[in-house]
Protein backbone atom coordinates (compact mmCIF):
# COMPACT_ATOMS: atom_id res chain seq x y z
CA UNK A 1 0.00 0.00 0.00
CA UNK A 2 1.00 3.51 -1.00
CA UNK A 3 0.82 5.64 2.47
CA UNK A 4 0.92 9.86 1.74
CA UNK A 5 1.74 12.74 4.49
CA UNK A 6 2.01 16.31 3.82
CA UNK A 7 5.61 17.64 3.79
CA UNK A 8 6.94 21.51 3.76
CA UNK A 9 10.66 20.06 4.10
CA UNK A 10 10.60 16.86 2.48
CA UNK A 11 11.32 15.15 6.07
CA UNK A 12 8.59 16.50 8.73
CA UNK A 13 5.16 16.25 8.44
CA UNK A 14 3.44 19.38 7.19
CA UNK A 15 0.78 21.56 9.87
CA UNK A 16 -1.27 21.54 6.30
CA UNK A 17 -2.51 19.19 4.10
CA UNK A 18 -4.40 20.77 1.43
CA UNK A 19 -1.79 23.73 1.18
CA UNK A 20 0.99 21.64 1.95
CA UNK A 21 4.19 22.25 -0.79
CA UNK A 22 4.68 18.75 -1.29
CA UNK A 23 3.53 15.17 -0.38
CA UNK A 24 5.96 11.99 0.24
CA UNK A 25 4.51 8.73 -0.81
CA UNK A 26 5.89 5.61 1.10
CA UNK A 27 5.28 2.47 -0.42
CA UNK A 28 5.52 -0.52 1.81
CA UNK A 29 5.84 -3.18 -0.72
CA UNK A 30 8.96 -1.67 -1.69
CA UNK A 31 9.69 0.32 1.59
CA UNK A 32 10.48 3.35 -0.79
CA UNK A 33 9.97 6.93 -0.21
CA UNK A 34 9.22 9.86 -2.92
CA UNK A 35 7.81 13.44 -2.56
CA UNK A 36 5.91 14.95 -5.25
CA UNK A 37 5.11 18.46 -5.50
CA UNK A 38 1.42 19.84 -4.62
CA UNK A 39 0.38 21.57 -8.03
CA UNK A 40 -2.56 23.35 -6.42
CA UNK A 41 -0.99 24.67 -2.90
CA UNK A 42 -2.11 28.21 -4.87
CA UNK A 43 -5.46 27.12 -5.56
CA UNK A 44 -7.97 29.79 -4.89
CA UNK A 45 -10.53 27.21 -3.72
CA UNK A 46 -10.63 23.25 -3.29
CA UNK A 47 -7.27 22.47 -2.40
CA UNK A 48 -7.86 19.70 -0.23
CA UNK A 49 -10.04 18.21 -2.38
CA UNK A 50 -7.31 18.88 -5.00
CA UNK A 51 -4.76 17.33 -3.14
CA UNK A 52 -6.81 13.97 -2.38
CA UNK A 53 -7.52 13.81 -6.38
CA UNK A 54 -3.36 14.36 -7.05
CA UNK A 55 -3.18 11.36 -4.23
CA UNK A 56 -5.84 9.04 -5.58
CA UNK A 57 -4.06 9.37 -9.12
CA UNK A 58 -1.19 7.96 -7.47
CA UNK A 59 -2.26 5.20 -5.99
CA UNK A 60 -2.63 6.58 -2.36
CA UNK A 61 -4.57 4.53 0.30
CA UNK A 62 -3.58 5.86 3.20
CA UNK A 63 -2.81 9.20 4.48
CA UNK A 64 -0.96 10.14 7.60
CA UNK A 65 -1.93 13.85 8.52
CA UNK A 66 -2.73 16.26 11.47
CA UNK A 67 -5.87 17.47 10.07
CA UNK A 68 -8.35 17.05 7.18
CA UNK A 69 -10.73 19.47 5.88
CA UNK A 70 -14.17 18.07 5.89
CA UNK A 71 -14.39 18.11 2.16
CA UNK A 72 -11.06 16.65 2.00
CA UNK A 73 -12.04 14.48 4.39
CA UNK A 74 -15.23 13.28 2.83
CA UNK A 75 -13.29 12.90 -0.93
CA UNK A 76 -10.39 10.32 1.01
CA UNK A 77 -13.58 8.46 2.37
CA UNK A 78 -15.12 8.59 -0.74
CA UNK A 79 -11.65 7.85 -2.75
CA UNK A 80 -11.32 4.48 0.12
CA UNK A 81 -8.38 6.17 1.47
CA UNK A 82 -7.93 5.49 5.41
CA UNK A 83 -6.88 8.70 7.16
CA UNK A 84 -4.66 8.34 10.10
CA UNK A 85 -4.17 11.46 12.32
CA UNK A 86 0.13 12.16 13.50
CA UNK A 87 1.04 15.12 14.67
CA UNK A 88 2.67 17.66 12.45
CA UNK A 89 6.62 17.62 12.57
CA UNK A 90 6.54 14.40 13.30
CA UNK A 91 9.52 12.97 11.26
CA UNK A 92 9.23 10.34 8.08
CA UNK A 93 11.57 8.06 10.32
CA UNK A 94 9.20 7.67 12.95
CA UNK A 95 6.40 7.16 10.70
CA UNK A 96 8.23 5.38 7.88
CA UNK A 97 10.95 3.35 9.41
CA UNK A 98 13.84 2.29 7.00
CA UNK A 99 12.24 4.14 4.20
CA UNK A 100 14.88 4.00 1.07
CA UNK A 101 14.25 7.66 -0.58
CA UNK A 102 14.23 7.57 -4.40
Amino acid sequence: MIHASPTIDGYTVCESFGRAPSYALYDDGTRSLRIIPNAGIHAEHGAGTGAIALLAASGVGSIKAPHLGPKAAGAAAAAGMKVDHVDAGTSFETLFPGAARI
